[in-house]
C-alpha cells in the first residue's frame, strides 16, 4: 500500500479514453521518476491497474522503479 508520507506530488484525472482514472505520483524517495497508476476497465482481468514510470519523458523498465506494481488488495 502507499502511504501518504511517501508522496511528494500527486495528481488524479478521469481518463475518458480508459474509462477509469490516471494517477501521477512522485514518491519522496524516488524523485527522479514519475509514476503514472492507470485504470482499464476494459480488459477483463482482476485489478486493472497499471503502473508506468518515466524519467524525463522516457519510459522505464520495471526493475528501474523503485515502487513495484500494486498488490491485489483485499477488503
Amino acid at each position: 500500500k502507499i502511504k501518504s508520507g511517501q508522496i511528494k506530488t500527486r495528481m488524479i484525472k478521469k481518463d475518458w479514453k480508459m474509462g477509469g482514472y490516471l494517477t501521477k505520483i512522485v514518491f519522496k524517495d524516488d524523485l527522479k521518476l514519475k509514476y503514472e497508476y492507470s485504470y482499464d476497465e476494459r480488459i477483463d482481468l482482476p485489478y486493472h491497474i497499471y503502473v508506468s514510470a518515466f524519467k524525463d519523458g522516457s519510459s522505464q523498465e520495471d526493475n528501474q522503479m523503485k515502487h513495484p506494481p500494486l498488490q491485489e488488495q483485499n477488503n
